[in-house]
């Protein structure tokens, strides 16, 4: 019962931070373009990142779900797996589309291996109704864990994209 409860609450905190962080790259594609690609014409691929990079969290969320129970077997099975149909699915858009498809290839990628994911983690297919006390305590208790580690994690890369936007701003692309 309890490993159900922490399934559930790790999969839909984890839909619910990835439509905010979809939809906040998405709201901010123009200064993402514009700042650190330095192009604003590339906002709607940064839209199309935003979608990719909500599939990725979900799938990452199943990932860890599988990881948690030392399911090594099943960890490896989906990073293969994913990688494989999104290679095969993202090589075929990009046959037919050209450049116009990479960022089909880079949704298709993430894409399957949220499918995959889900294949081997199984959703609670029973119809238990969730409950939304339940389902915070249960979320609360993971993201009390996860937020330092994700933001201990981000600091160092933002802050490196952050000195190379400034540098190829001040100094130019060459500087780089």
């Amino acid at each position: 019962q309890a490993l159900a409860e922490t399934r559930r609450a790790l999969f839909h905190g984890t839909f619910a931070l990835a439509l905010l962080t979809a939809a906040a790259v998405a709201l901010l594609s123009y200064p993402i373009a514009r700042f650190a690609l330095g192009d604003p014409a590339l906002q709607k691929w940064v839209v199309w990142t935003a979608l990719a990079i909500a599939l990725t969290m979900i799938m990452n969320g199943q990932v860890g779900y599988l990881q948690g129970l030392r399911r090594i077997g099943d960890l490896a099975r989906v990073n293969v797996y994913g990688a494989l149909l999104g290679t095969v699915a993202g090589s075929a858009l990009l046959f037919a589309y050209g450049r116009q498809g990479i960022a089909a290839y880079v949704v298709a990628t993430s894409l399957a291996g949220l499918a995959v994911g889900f294949y081997f983690v199984g959703l609670d297919r029973h119809g238990a109704p969730v409950r939304l006390g339940p389902l915070w305590q249960r979320f609360k208790a993971l993201l009390s864990l996860g937020l330092p580690l994700m933001m201990g994690g981000l600091i160092a890369p933002l802050s490196l994209l952050l000195v190379r936007i400034l540098v190829s701003d001040t100094l130019g692309a060459a500087a780089l």
